[in-house]
């Protein structure tokens, strides 16, 4: 029986996985490979978003072979009209396997999929994985794949992709369903920007028969690794992605934190649910909080949920505001919390406080945080004047992800003065700050503790 040598698709973004940061994509595969009267062909799709034509440049590195050495520029180059796919094919001739890089604008985006064809009809075929920041496999990390299959008419094939710049060792073990160990852990080396193909490997470690097996794969660069199980029989491909771990910081419903109750003794203001969604005209929010005066608490806290709309498109550098509390209403010498956020080419959380402060003085402290468009992030403030310490924590709403934890020392006594403080949402564009459009506000707490 002749080999079939696996075609996959793994794309690697240079930038955050979405179409319109797409960057360099690689495509490693087999293409037009016949298998017992079964034919099993790679093809890329790829789609123009923008109202323009556009180009996908290409050029293709051998499998093993050093993908950082370039001895000649881009070979080819796919064209796509505007607002359009252009379905690619014959990528490599003769069974031969390479690992296909396409340049693509912005406005490009890439997908594959294996077909087989069984006495000329094509199946459905199976999606391969586009490996992004998001899901790539960091140096040390384990990648668990199941299940691996042997028959008289099934076989499974295993990927390793080395995505570093440096050589990459490799330890890869096979197990059967019970657990016992497949032979011994086998020691592979990748060259930089390259890819590995282990055609049949159960039947390379002498298994006929195994319906339930699994991999550990783990490499000392950044990586990724998969399989594919192909049934000779009517084409049919099915892969085998890396398994969901048991760590996953996703929570359930019931999981999810809520804003707890006034604590004893305390002076609360709560606003639950959606109060604030900033658009055009409405750029800005403003709430009274009410308060006893002329007392002293020992601990402030602010939580509050904002679902992040998008960054400002005239700025989206520009400081946009998460909350802004005061006790007068006033920033110099007053400002109890005062968190911001900057977006792409800035990438921080800030906080900012002047209380007692000299006028025109203020305390900072930053954090490195990289906020996403379209998530729900939970932000609990905590001003403690026993401890003279500032927490601020920002947490993916729905996955409890922690993005900014970041602490700074030096709180001052909470006074409350006349007892009408301030918490602003959103701003008005001016100077380098900006409306934070389309960002909906909700579930606001504000607790002075004794």
């Amino acid at each position: 029986m002749s080999r079939w040598i696996v075609g996959c698709l793994l794309a690697i973004l240079l930038v955050p996985a979405a179409p319109l940061f797409a960057g360099v994509v690689y495509v490693p595969l087999a293409m037009d490979s016949d298998v017992q009267g079964n034919t099993f062909r790679t093809q890329v799709w790829i789609s123009n978003e923008g109202l323009e034509r556009r180009r996908a440049e290409t050029y293709m590195i051998a499998e093993n072979s050093d993908g950082t050495i370039r001895d000649e520029p881009t070979t080819g180059a796919v064209a796509v009209p505007a607002s359009s796919t252009t379905i690619m094919s014959d990528l490599v001739s003769g069974n031969a396997v390479g690992m296909l890089e396409l340049t693509l604008p912005p406005q490009l985006s890439a997908q594959a999929r294996l077909i087989g064809e069984n006495e000329g009809v094509a199946n459905l075929g199976a999606a391969m994985p586009v490996i992004s920041s998001d899901n790539i496999v960091e140096a040390g990390d384990i990648v668990h794949l199941q299940p691996w299959v042997r028959s008289s008419s099934r076989y499974s094939d295993l990927v390793v992709v080395n995505l570093g710049q440096m050589p990459a060792s490799c330890s890869i073990g096979l197990f059967k369903g019970g657990g016992s160990q497949i032979g011994t852990d086998s020691v592979v080396t990748l060259q930089p920007l390259s890819m590995r193909h282990f055609p049949d490997v159960l039947g390379i470690l002498g298994q006929d028969v195994l319906g339930s097996g699994r991999s550990e794969v783990s490499c000392d660069q950044p990586f990724y690794a998969f399989g594919a199980t192909f049934d000779t029989r009517n084409g049919d491909v099915v892969t085998s992605l890396p398994a969901g771990p048991g760590n996953s910081s996703l929570l359930r419903p019931d999981q999810i934190p809520q804003p707890g109750a006034c604590p004893e003794f305390a002076e609360c203001f709560d606003i639950a649910g959606d109060f604030f969604t900033s658009v055009r005209g409405e750029d800005k929010k403003r709430f009274i909080v009410p308060v006893t005066k002329n007392t002293s608490f020992s601990r402030l806290v602010v939580e509050v949920d904002f679902a992040h709309g998008g960054w400002f498109s005239r700025n989206p550098e520009g400081i946009h505001n998460i909350f802004y509390l005061t006790r007068t209403g006033g920033y110099s010498s007053h400002t109890y919390g005062f968190v911001t956020t900057r977006g792409p080419g800035r990438d921080f959380v800030r906080n900012e406080v002047t209380v007692d402060l000299p006028r025109g003085e203020n305390q900072k402290m930053t954090q490195g945080a990289v906020l996403q468009p379209g998530t729900t992030y939970h932000v609990r403030y905590v001003y403690n004047a026993v401890s003279r310490v500032i927490d601020v924590t920002v947490t993916e709403r729905f996955s409890g992800r922690t993005v900014v934890d970041m602490s700074e020392s030096l709180a001052k006594r909470i006074r409350t003065f006349g007892g009408t403080w301030f918490i602003t949402f959103s701003d008005f564009e001016a100077e380098a700050h900006v409306p934070s459009r389309n960002w909906t506000y909700s579930n606001l707490s504000v607790q002075f503790i004794p």
